[in-house]
């Protein structure tokens, strides 16, 4: 045998024994973690109906969202008596399969917008199958799988990768026409906001997996604040919940489960995410059943996804952004985090919830601390195992100073060269840096993280907003 062909079988043979341990170590995670999900969740509060008094409004990232999340408590509170909007942000033009199901072929740029009519269209149907009034619904017609890139881009239009267009093809938009840029979306929902005057807020979790829902948690975040700041709450302050779509292969089991219940994914049964249940009686999971079927266009290709909500109840999780932190007095970039101790975690992570977070513990994402100081801002990463040779991080700021600008960066850690865009040390299961801010007397400042092992994308956080110091 040629030493060629030896070198060449010794790597054949290596790629096939890691193959057959990613593949082993995937399977043996995803069977203990149905095993465990299958268990009886752990308790989780009841909440109570709408009542007549509130003002909801539903924030959905596309169309579908509002069923999935809050179909049922949509339903529930129009019978209260209680008022409700749906504000949906996206038209969901940007899903090749659905706009192939319209052209019957490859879709192009027109296919697209046909699409986004036809889920307007969908939603349209949809909540007036769950009580509310057709003109209750508002339609934004941000881009599909764009809203990060809005957030990151606050005053250039940003182009759909879909319709080919930056700004709205639809004529019935809550602001006709408006290009796509982060400012606007911020102001239509402010506006929106103003004009309705909420008493609760739901929008999807800031840790959900499609980076639309990221960005529309952070966006309504900045919104109530700025409301806020522009003293638009004559009558009270409103409270901000969370809900959950996409989140690996939750929720389980999936399938049309109607006498199930939802729980929390089992990584997120933690005190940091203080979960409540409101129950949904049978005819009220019927309402939200008939209006689910209204999506034609998204069942005909995931129903057994959509379906898996069709349970015995909804889960939501009130923001605790308000709540108040203590901060470190000093801090030493050494990757050392006693310096950290008195400060509770401004960020806390589920962890090994993925079967590459599981093998990759160096870059599942257990905490984040962070503050600003005199235009500096400060953070600690801790990951669930030591951090390898192949770790990289990006940490993602946006900031809003005192003049209502806003400002974006990105601070970069690569273990591999050994160097920073800024000041970090890794030690262990630390990353501890502080980076410099271009901006004056900040208002708020947010970060989001995201971890990398070589060239996998292995976690990431939502955006949270950091504590500032004088």
């Amino acid at each position: 045998m040629t030493l060629k062909r030896k070198v060449w079988r010794s790597f054949v043979a290596a790629l096939g024994l890691a193959g057959s341990y990613v593949g082993a170590t995937s399977l043996l995670f995803v069977v203990n973690t149905h095993q465990t999900r299958s268990l009886p969740a752990n308790p989780t509060p009841l909440l109570s109906a709408p009542r007549a008094e509130q003002r909801l409004l539903i924030i959905a990232p596309h169309p579908d969202d509002e069923v999935l999340g809050c179909g049922g408590l949509i339903a529930q509170a129009v019978q209260s008596g209680a008022e409700v909007r749906v504000a949906v942000l996206t038209q969901g033009d940007g899903y090749p399969a659905a706009a192939a199901l319209i052209s019957r072929e490859k879709p192009a740029p027109d296919d697209f917008v046909n699409l986004g009519r036809l889920r307007q269209q969908e939603t349209l149907n949809a909540v007036q199958k769950l009580g509310l009034k057709p003109e209750h619904a508002l339609f934004f017609g941000y881009p599909d799988k764009g809203l990060w890139r809005l957030w990151r881009s606050p005053y250039q239009p940003v182009a759909s990768d879909f319709t080919r267009l930056s700004q709205s093809p639809y004529e019935n938009s809550f602001h006709p026409f408006t290009a796509y840029t982060g400012v606007n979306l911020l102001n239509d929902l402010t506006r929106l906001i103003r004009e309705f005057q909420p008493t609760d807020v739901y929008v999807t979790h800031p840790l959900d997996d499609h980076s639309d829902h990221m960005a529309a948690a952070v966006f309504t975040q900045e919104a109530l604040e700025q409301a806020k700041s522009q003293q638009f709450y004559p009558l009270q302050e409103p409270k901000l919940h969370y809900y959950l779509v996409h989140r690996g292969d939750w929720p389980l089991p999936q399938g049309y489960y109607p006498s199930a219940a939802l729980i929390p994914p089992i990584a997120w049964q933690l005190e940091a995410y203080d979960w409540g249940r409101l129950t949904l009686t049978k005819p009220v999971l019927l309402q939200k059943q008939t209006a689910l079927e209204d999506h034609a266009s998204q069942c005909a290709l995931m129903n057994r996804f959509l379906r898996s909500f069709l349970r015995q109840n909804e889960l939501f999780i009130e923001s605790r952004a308000g709540d108040a932190i203590d901060l470190p007095l000093e801090v030493t970039i050494d990757g050392d985090p006693s310096d950290w101790r008195s400060m509770r975690p401004t960020h806390i992570n589920p962890v090994n919830d993925d079967p590459l977070r599981h093998m990759q513990a160096g870059a599942d994402i257990a905490q984040i601390h962070a503050f600003t100081q005199e235009n500096r801002l400060y953070y600690l990463l801790q990951t669930r195992g030591n951090q390898s040779s192949l770790f990289n991080a990006r940490f993602y700021w946006s900031g809003i100073d005192a003049a209502g600008q806003w400002h974006h960066g990105v601070f970069t850690f690569s273990s591999a060269k050994k160097r920073s865009q800024t000041r970090m040390v890794s030690r262990g299961q630390i990353l501890e840096g502080e980076g410099s801010l271009p901006g004056q007397q900040w208002q708020r400042v947010y970060l989001m993280v995201d971890t990398q092992s070589a060239l996998l994308k292995v976690d990431r956080s939502g955006y949270f907003a950091v504590p500032i110091l004088p």
